[in-house]
């Protein structure tokens, strides 16, 4: 029997995969900014990390879902 965000419910996992793909992404333009990023003030680069690691946590939660099926980020609303 298939549930609703559980393992079984394989729409809501690939569509939680397919979500974390673009995340990757600006994950990976962060920290080549954040390396190479000399010409940003001090600030600038705080704002840019913090965002950063905002975005891997959900990048992070994401994949997490996607791949066990447990710890759905849609359930802690």
């Amino acid at each position: 029997m298939a549930t609703f965000n559980g393992k079984d419910d394989h729409f809501a996992r690939w569509l939680h995969g397919i979500c974390a793909v673009p995340l990757l992404l600006f994950i990976l333009i962060e920290v080549y900014l954040t390396l190479h990023g000399s010409f940003f003030g001090i600030w600038a680069l705080f704002k840019l990390s913090a965002c950063g690691y905002g975005i891997f946590f959900i990048f992070f939660r994401l994949l997490k879902y996607a791949f066990t099926g447990e710890g759905n980020i849609n359930n802690d609303l």
